[in-house]
C-alpha cells in the first residue's frame, strides 16, 4: 500500500511540474518577469520531473523518504498560498488578485493624454470605496413607485426622494473610461457642501442626468460652470427626473431658495417618455395640485434613512450576486494565483489575458480618436424611420400636458418675482440621424415656450455648430465636461443680459 501511495505522489509531483513547465514554455516572453529567472524555473523544474520519475525506481525506504518530503513541500507551499492569497484577495476582483500593478510608463502616459479606464462595475466602485473608509451610495433613483401610489399617505413615513443621501459620496456613471464621483451637499444632490446656508439664490437648475452631471467630474458638470460666475447656484437635477419630477424639486426646495432665475433643461430624447410613465404615477400626479408637497426641505434625516435603507438592501443583493464563487476561489489557490503574482509569475499586460491589456488597447484606441475600451453598445442602425414616426407620433401626445406643467413651473418661479428660463439639450443622435422624424418635436416644443412667454437657450445652436463629436465622450452618451461648458456659457450670457437690463 505505501509503494502504490508513495509511487501516486511522485506521480502527481511529475504531472504538477509538467504544467507548470508548459506554463512557463507558453509564456515565456510574456510573463512579467527577467528572461533569466524564467529559466532558472524552468531548470527546476525539468529537474523534479526527472527527479521524480529516477525516485519511483529506487528501494521503497528512500522512495517513501522522498515522497513524504515531496507531501511536505506540497503542504507548505499551499498553506502560504492559502493565507496569502485570504490576505491579498480583492473582494470581487478574481482577475485581479491582487490588484493590478499596471506599469508606472503606462500610467504616466494615461495621465498625460487625460485618458483614463475603469472597467469596474457599478458596486465593485462602491466597495472599494468603502474598504476605504468612505461612505459611498450609487446615485439614488426610486422606479418603483407602486407603493406611493398604492398608499396615497406613505410619504408621512416614507419620503419619496428626489436626490441620493446627503454629505456622502456618490458614484454616478462612467461613459467616456473613468467613473463620475462627487460628494453630496446638505441636501443630497451635486453641490457643494455649505451651499444651501446662503440667503439669497441667483439660479436653481432643474434637469436629469445632464443636470446632475453624468458622466464628468464634479467641477465639469453645468452647475459648477454656472457656479464659476453665479457662485450662489443650487442643482437639483437628478438623473432619470422627467418633467413632473422636475417640477416637484421646484415644489420641495425652489420655493425656499426663491432664485431670481429657474433654468428648466428640456432633453430631447427622453423628457417626453418620461412624462408618460409620471403621468401614471398617481402618487407623483400629485405634484400638479398647488397645495402638495412632502416638505422634503425639512426632512433630510428621513430621506437619508430611507436611502440608506433601500441602498444597503440592493448593495448586499449585488455584491453576493457579483463576488467569486468557491470553484474560482479555489481555481486561483490551486494555481498559486497569489503566490505567482507576487515573484510576478503572471501574464505580461501585453497579453490577451491580461486585464492590463484591456488599458493598453483603450490609450491605444483614445489616441488614435477611436472608441474607449468600455463595454460598447450594440452597434449598427439607431434607429428604423418607422420607429422614429412612431416616437414622434406618441410623444407628440405629450406636449398638452408637458405644456401644463410648465406653466405651472412659470407660474410657482414668478410668484416670488423669479424668472423660468428654458434650455433645449439636443440629443447626439439629431447630428448622426439628421432626417429621423421624432426629432420634428423640437419645433413643437419650441413653439409651446414661445406661447408661454418663457425665454428659450437653444444649446443645438453650439452642439451642432460644427463637429459636434467634440462635445461627447468617444462612445457617445451625455456631454462631456466641454459640451457641458459651451452650454452653461449660453445660460451665463442671458442671465446677464437680463441683469444689465438687456432684455
Amino acid at each position: 500500500m505505501d509503494r502504490v501511495l508513495s509511487i501516486s505522489v511522485l506521480v502527481g509531483t511529475t504531472l504538477w511540474s509538467v504544467i507548470v513547465a508548459t506554463f512557463l514554455l507558453r509564456y515565456w516572453t510574456l510573463l512579467g518577469v527577467d528572461g533569466r529567472v524564467n529559466l532558472l524555473l524552468l531548470v527546476l523544474v525539468i529537474l523534479i520531473i526527472v527527479g521524480s520519475l529516477i525516485v519511483i525506481f529506487l528501494k521503497r525506504s528512500l522512495r517513501n523518504s522522498i515522497a513524504l518530503i515531496a507531501v511536505s513541500v506540497f503542504l507548505t507551499l499551499y498553506a502560504v498560498e492559502f493565507v496569502n492569497y485570504t490576505l491579498t484577495y480583492y473582494p470581487g476582483f478574481p482577475d485581479l488578485s491582487p490588484p493590478l500593478k499596471v506599469n508606472a510608463a503606462l500610467i504616466q502616459k494615461a495621465e498625460k493624454n487625460e485618458i483614463w479606464i475603469d472597467k469596474r462595475s457599478k458596486i465593485e466602485v462602491l466597495r472599494d470605496l468603502r474598504l476605504r473608509g468612505l461612505p459611498s451610495y450609487p446615485a439614488f433613483l426610486v422606479t418603483n413607485r407602486v407603493p406611493w401610489d398604492e398608499n396615497p399617505d406613505l410619504y408621512v413615513e416614507e419620503p419619496l426622494p428626489l436626490g441620493s443621501i446627503s454629505k456622502s459620496t456618490v458614484v454616478h456613471c462612467n461613459e467616456s473610461g473613468k467613473w463620475s464621483i462627487y460628494n453630496s451637499d446638505e441636501k443630497g444632490f451635486n453641490n457643494p457642501v455649505g451651499i444651501w446656508g446662503k440667503t439669497e439664490y441667483t439660479t436653481v437648475l432643474l434637469g436629469d442626468s445632464y443636470v446632475h452631471g453624468a458622466c464628468v467630474d464634479p467641477d465639469e458638470d453645468l452647475g459648477s460652470w454656472i457656479r464659476k460666475e453665479y457662485a450662489n447656484t443650487i442643482s437639483l437635477g437628478q438623473r432619470g427626473n422627467g418633467p413632473i419630477l422636475q417640477l416637484a424639486g421646484l415644489k420641495e426646495y425652489g420655493v425656499h431658495l426663491r432664485p431670481q432665475y429657474v433654468v428648466w433643461f428640456y432633453t430631447e430624447n427622453n423628457d417626453l417618455v418620461n412624462l408618460i410613465g409620471e403621468s401614471n404615477s398617481s402618487f407623483l400626479s400629485r405634484y400638479l395640485n398647488e397645495d402638495f408637497s412632502q416638505n422634503l426641505f425639512n426632512r433630510q434625516e428621513d430621506l437619508d434613512k430611507f436611502v440608506h435603507k433601500f441602498t444597503e438592501y440592493n448593495y448586499k443583493l449585488a455584491k453576493k450576486s457579483s463576488s467569486a464563487t468557491a470553484l474560482t476561489h479555489a481555481r486561483y489557490i490551486l494555481t498559486l494565483r497569489s503566490l505567482r503574482k507576487k515573484f510576478g509569475l503572471e501574464v505580461h499586460g501585453r497579453h490577451p489575458e491580461s486585464s492590463e491589456w484591456k488599458v493598453l488597447v483603450g490609450i491605444g484606441l483614445l489616441e488614435s480618436n477611436g472608441p474607449s475600451n468600455l463595454d460598447k453598445k450594440p452597434g449598427g442602425v439607431l434607429w428604423t424611420d418607422s420607429q422614429s414616426e412612431r416616437w414622434y407620433g406618441e410623444w407628440s401626445q405629450q406636449l398638452p400636458k408637458y405644456r401644463s406643467v410648465l406653466s405651472l413651473a412659470k407660474d410657482k418661479t414668478e410668484s416670488w418675482g423669479g424668472k423660468l428660463i428654458f434650455v433645449f439639450l439636443p440629443n447626439g443622435g439629431r447630428y448622426d440621424r439628421p432626417d429621423a422624424p421624432h426629432w420634428r418635436l423640437k419645433e413643437d416644443m419650441l413653439e409651446i415656450v414661445n406661447e408661454l412667454g418663457i425665454p428659450i437657450i437653444d444649446s443645438d445652436l453650439v452642439i451642432g455648430d460644427g463637429d459636434h463629436r467634440r462635445y461627447f465622450p468617444a462612445n457617445g452618451g451625455h456631454y462631456n465636461s466641454e459640451g457641458y461648458r459651451v452650454v452653461s456659457e449660453q445660460v451665463i450670457t442671458l442671465i446677464r443680459k437680463y441683469q444689465n437690463n438687456q432684455l
